[in-house]
């Protein structure tokens, strides 16, 4: 939808911005697939974009202590901040390796390719007595 909103108001965005929206859309999106409840939904669109806190780790509290009346609060455990270089090394390989249309375009399945892929489609049929949770359960 945004994509032809653009188009019809004949503006033209830079392609580093308009993959930006087009992830931002996305995962906004995701929220709904996965929250329990509308309620639960709109609470989390609004901790995404700020509106209940925001938390930075401590180490910029001396640096950013200005912020503090404005609401960001400064805390010593953040999951995602314990190891920032492999989120920077995930962040470069998401948008760097190829997708899955460009990878289907160089793929030439062969014997071999059949072989092992017939050896995964049995195995996968003899476990299927195991219990598994189905992930969209909820809907």
């Amino acid at each position: 939808m945004i994509n032809h909103g653009w188009r019809k108001l004949e503006i033209k965005i830079p392609a580093v911005l308009a993959w930006l929206i087009t992830f931002i859309a996305v995962v906004m999106s995701w929220v709904f697939f996965r929250a329990n409840s509308l309620q639960d939904a709109m609470e989390i669109i609004q901790a995404m974009l700020g509106m209940k806190q925001i938390i930075l780790p401590s180490g910029y509290a001396r640096i950013l202590q200005g912020l503090a009346p404005l609401g960001i609060e400064f805390a010593s455990d953040i999951p995602y901040w314990r190891n920032p270089k492999l989120v920077i090394v995930l962040l470069l390989c998401v948008t760097l390796l190829p997708n899955t249309q460009q990878i289907m375009k160089r793929f030439h399945p062969n014997w071999w390719w059949a072989i092992g892929m017939s050896v995964i489609a049995t195995l996968s049929l003899f476990s299927m007595n195991r219990v598994s949770e189905f992930l969209y359960f909820q809907f």
